[in-house]
Parts: structure tokens; sequence; C-alpha cells
């Protein structure tokens, strides 16, 4: 028996009451989108990921998994459970615009924008310049021509400190576990912890583990630590008069089909210093490394 689930996003009208008045936006919300993927010969999207937006030298990216791209686990060549073959994406772009009555107040805007994987049989994302020795799971579409991103809706132009970090520490993956977003798309926030010391990487390979309850529709999540109030920063510093203290941290990737990591609800998170790695390096994509067809 199926319950209710609400459209998460959906503003038609100002709240009867106000249980949060002294409650404010985070703009991180909208610096994300569902990412609806469509597989080769289907007329509709066939499942949904997450991402976010991304900004480099002006120009705008779209950051989700290479294997949400690709179909493909980057780790094993393995075709995902589905057997979809991707061909295009939708992703649903924020801008801001001021509400007529009050001109401080920004109410976020959500256009559809669709982008083909693959033109004249090659890939139009980026993946990064190490991706065939360490198989990283992240890759860059640019939107040039596609849609026009608000600065304000780019995660690298959001105010981050470097925290100070232990194992344990919580971690926040913010995505879109639900395919019922509508209207503004705010995401959901996940609060989960580093599962695996910091500074060891996993298998030689610069991720992290995640403890955390989440579904497939997470994969492509930005993921963030976050400190409310007086917050210790890696250089050992304490910010006393801080009211929130952000670092961005990683790309969620879900458990890459692993059945004993998904038994015990921990994933993986790439570190999130690769984004900048793969946008400032071009490199094309590649979904022939494991010798497949589209």
């Amino acid at each position: 028996m199926s319950g209710y689930v609400p459209k998460i996003g959906k503003v038609t009208k100002p709240p009867r009451t106000y249980q949060f008045e002294s409650a404010k936006l985070d703009m991180l919300s909208f610096c994300t989108s569902p990412v609806e993927i469509t597989g080769l010969g289907c007329s509709e999207f066939s499942t949904h990921a997450t991402g976010f937006f991304w900004k480099h030298n002006d120009q705008s990216y779209l950051v989700t998994n290479w294997h949400v791209l690709t179909g493909l686990n980057p780790l094993t060549g393995e075709r995902n459970s589905k057997a979809l073959i991707p061909e295009s994406v939708h992703f649903f772009c924020s801008t801001l615009s001021s509400a007529d009555d009050n001109p401080s107040l920004f109410a976020p805007t959500r256009k559809r924008c669709r982008v083909e994987l693959y033109q004249s049989d090659r890939a139009r994302w980026y993946q990064h310049p190490n991706f065939e020795d360490e198989r990283i799971d992240i890759a860059a579409i640019p939107l040039e021509n596609v849609c026009r991103v608000d600065d304000a809706c780019h995660v690298n132009q959001y105010g981050f400190q470097k925290l100070f970090h232990m194992v344990g520490g919580d971690v926040l993956i913010v995505g879109y576990p639900l395919g019922s977003y509508d209207g503004w798309m705010v995401p959901i926030w996940k609060r989960g912890s580093l599962a695996t010391e910091p500074l060891v990487q996993i298998d030689d390979k610069p991720m992290f583990l995640v403890d955390a309850a989440t579904t497939e529709g997470m994969s492509g999540s930005p993921m963030f630590r976050r400190v409310f109030g007086p917050a210790a920063l890696a250089d050992n510093s304490m910010k006393l008069d801080a009211v929130v203290t952000t670092e961005f941290v990683g790309v969620y990737a879900g458990n890459l089909m692993s059945s004993e990591l998904g038994r015990i609800n921990v994933g993986y998170g790439w570190y999130g210093r690769l984004v900048d790695e793969i946008v400032t390096a071009k490199i094309q994509g590649n979904s022939d490394i494991f010798e497949t067809t589209r």
C-alpha cells in the first residue's frame, strides 16, 4: 500500500501561519537540481539522480556522477541494474527574481533544460584526467548555450571555510531521493557521518565512506560539513562568533551497487577538490573504457 508523498518545493501561495518566521533560505538548496536520465530509445525519462551547478572561468557546469551519465559502475564496468544506456539528461536550472511586494526577498524559479550526452559520437561531459587510474565517479557537463544559471546558484560561489575534521563528524548530503520534486524543487538534506578516517583514502582512491541512509536518487549530490555556533577551523583556530560555518567536502556516489555496503547503509564520497580539477583539465568523457557499446 502506497502512502501520501508530498510535492516537495511546490509553492503557490503564502503560508497561512508562520512557524519558522525567523528562518532563512539556504542558497545551497538552489545550487542543486534533479537530473532526469532518458535512455537510448526511450521517449520519457527512466530514472533520476542529483546534480549541482559549478562555475569556472565564467562557464557554468552541471556536476553529477560519471555513473549517472554512462549507466556504468566506474569501479567494475558493470551496467546498472536497470540496464539503462543514457542518451540525454534533463535538469532544472535556477534563477532568482525579486518579489513584487518585497524587493529584498528573492524567489527562485526553475527552468527545464535538456542536454544530449553525445554529439557526433563525442561525449558532451568532462571527466577527471586520472579517471583511467582512479575511476573517479564525477563528471561535469558545460552549460554554454544550454541555460543561464544565476551566480548565486553555483555551489562554489558560497562562502565556505575549511573546518577541522575527524571521523564521526556530521556530513550533509543534499539531493533528491524522491521523484516528487516540484515548484522551487528544494532538495532534501540527509544527515550522515564520516565513516572512515578522513586522512586515509579508500583503496588508494580520493574518496571516503559515509554512514547514511540514502537511495539511488541521491547519486551526484553535493556533500557539506556544517557546524552551528562556534566552529573549530582547519588551522586550529576557533570561529567564536559564527552562526553557521560550512565547507563543501565531496560528491556522493551511493554504494556503487555494492550489496555489502548497501546492507550497512554506507556509501562513497569523492573529494570535493576533484570538481575544480575536472573543469580545469576539460578531458572529454569516455564511456567506452570498458569496451562497451552505446
